[in-house]
């Protein structure tokens, strides 16, 4: 199947819960959001960004796990420099919460966001 099968689990990985943004057909809301990097939170296991690499050019993060996402406000670069490879452009601060670093190609630039993912600087 082509169904988005993205979740999250809270038992090392032995069962899998849909994010509630997933139908069981597997069609994601919103549609753009099929692949690419996912981050958590360092504080709260509901708070994830996450980069799609398909179809569309915006970061998207989640206050309530999974079942609505949110537009970050970010422009990202450079979108098809990161088709390629294992290059990775986001991550997640390991102890302050609600902080994502993002990295941009064409200016060498690593920007951070402090409000959870909705902006960054």
């Amino acid at each position: 199947a082509n169904g988005v099968m993205a979740g999250r689990s809270f038992d090392g990985g032995a069962n899998w819960t849909r994010f509630g943004s997933i139908t069981a057909a597997g069609v994601n809301t919103p549609s753009e959001l099929r692949y690419g990097e996912l981050v958590a939170s360092a504080t709260d296991v509901n708070h994830l960004a996450w980069l799609p690499r398909h179809g569309a050019q915006i970061l998207r993060y989640t206050t309530d796990g999974g079942a609505t996402w949110q537009n970050s406000s970010v422009a990202l670069d450079d979108w098809n420099a990161y088709f390629f490879g294992n290059r990775r452009r986001l991550a997640a601060d390991g102890a302050t919460g609600g902080k994502f670093y993002l990295y941009q190609w064409t200016n060498g630039a690593v920007l951070a966001s402090t409000d959870g993912g909705a902006t960054f600087a």
